[in-house]
């Protein structure tokens, strides 16, 4: 009977140390695919990477410098007004860490100046405007989760892709206009500083942002104008739509 008795109590804690390294072995499972789950995840938010088509609709005109006294046309030159105008672009948002990013695209920029001056029988006008390709390239931070703030700035080098001024002289009845598409003392390459500052909203696949926009070029856009530097820029807002990659 205590032979029995003796058998059986090894049998049961035999059988209750089994079950209790079995279920310990479970827990450590589960812990184990939890943490690689978050550390997955983790991974996956800094990888996160957007290609952005970008609209903006905005106000160009220039900074000016006159010099030397002898430079022609002072007075239309200072009675230039700003005009509407507008950029496009392609680029990539890639994610350095959870906050910090960076921007590089390739796109189309306008800038421009106006001028009309009318008289009892003359009115003297004439349109200016400066298309460049653009790479821009920014760094960014951002805060936020499916509603995203940001800011970023950067520097966006440029070449003049078409340049063209319109002149419209009328006297009375009569009006003459004569279009200009070359001029040898522009400048073929700039760089400007560029800066946005915006909202995005996040969905699955894809995302929407609306930012303030201002570009500024650093460089003057005539080479040699006796005494003359112009410097373009532009404000606007910026509509852009994202897909993840």
């Amino acid at each position: 009977m205590h032979k029995t008795i003796i058998a059986l109590t090894l049998i049961i804690s035999f059988s209750n140390s089994t079950f209790s390294q079995i279920e310990s072995g479970k827990k450590t499972s589960k812990n184990a695919k939890v943490l690689q789950n978050t550390k997955s995840q983790n991974c996956d938010s800094l990888k996160t990477n957007y290609v952005f088509l970008s609209y903006s609709k905005g106000t160009s005109f220039r900074n000016l410098s006159i010099r030397e006294k002898f430079v022609k046309n002072q007075d239309q030159l200072n009675s230039e007004v700003k005009i509407p105008s507008f950029n496009v672009d392609l680029a990539l948002k890639s994610q350095i860490t959870k906050n910090f990013f960076y921007n590089f695209g390739i796109g189309y920029q306008q800038f421009g100046e106006d001028f009309k001056f009318e008289g009892n029988d003359t009115s003297i006008s004439y349109k200016t405007r400066y298309s460049n390709l653009i790479l821009p390239f920014k760094i960014g931070i951002q805060g936020g989760k499916k509603l995203n703030y940001f800011a970023a700035t950067g520097l966006q080098g440029q070449m003049l892709y078409e340049y063209k001024k319109t002149e419209t002289i009328k006297i009375e009845d009569t009006e003459t206009s004569v279009s200009t598409k070359k001029a040898s003392n522009l400048s073929s390459f700039g760089l400007s500083s560029c800066s946005t500052i915006g909202l995005q909203y996040n969905l699955n696949f894809i995302c929407f942002a609306l930012a303030m926009e201002y570009i500024y070029q650093l460089n003057s856009m005539f080479q040699v104008q006796k005494g003359l530097k112009h410097n373009p820029y532009f404000y606007g807002v910026k509509f852009s739509v994202g897909f993840k990659i």
